[in-house]
């Protein structure tokens, strides 16, 4: 028996089905499907067009339980808490039971499917090869959160998606608009 991670979908996350990932002294990459690969129960490949094509890894190292985020362009997240800026790969971090983990960021589109692309909002359980659950995070750690106040959190990029041809000068000035309103 292996050690492993249930992925449950939490609210206001893009929907999938519970994901079992096994660790065996290995790594489970968190991707956007493709082609070549396609969301199963037992892989973390995600239907979600706000993933990068190499979002995060999971990894088991002495019988302690990481994520870290790959580069990817929206983030991944620990209980509301970003790993790394944009683009920029992540240490790994310590995961623990019970912990939110998102892949992503929300953002609004201006198609006519509801106007929300969502990203992967999951709570985890870890367990053991002996089947005993790894432990909760301590509340004096700085990833901690209490889960209200992860839940009750909507986090939206504003974007607007369309493929219109635009001028690079509009766009500065629509973002100068944007940062002079805060």
């Amino acid at each position: 028996m292996t050690s492993k991670i249930i992925l449950t979908s939490e609210p206001d996350s893009a929907k999938f089905s519970d994901r079992v990932l096994l660790l065996d002294q290995k790594t489970v990459r968190v991707s956007r499907s493709s082609t070549e690969e396609k969301p199963e129960t037992d892989n973390a490949v995600f239907d979600c067009r706000v993933l990068s094509k190499s979002q995060a890894v999971f990894s088991l190292v002495d019988e302690k339980f990481y994520l870290r985020d790959k580069g990817s362009s929206n983030g991944t997240f620990i209980n509301n808490f970003r790993l790394s800026q944009a683009g920029k790969k992540s240490e790994e971090t310590e995961i623990y039971s019970q912990d939110i983990i998102r892949f992503g960021f929300q953002f609004e589109t201006e198609k006519t499917d509801g106007g929300i692309a969502k990203c992967i909002i999951a709570r985890i359980q870890i367990y053991f090869a002996d089947g005993t659950e790894f432990v909760e995070r301590a509340v004096n750690d700085k990833f901690f959160r209490c889960k209200e106040d992860i839940c009750g959190q909507e986090r939206y990029k504003q974007v607007k998606l369309h493929h219109q041809a635009v001028n690079i000068e509009d766009k500065v000035d629509q973002l100068e608009h944007i940062i002079e309103e805060k």
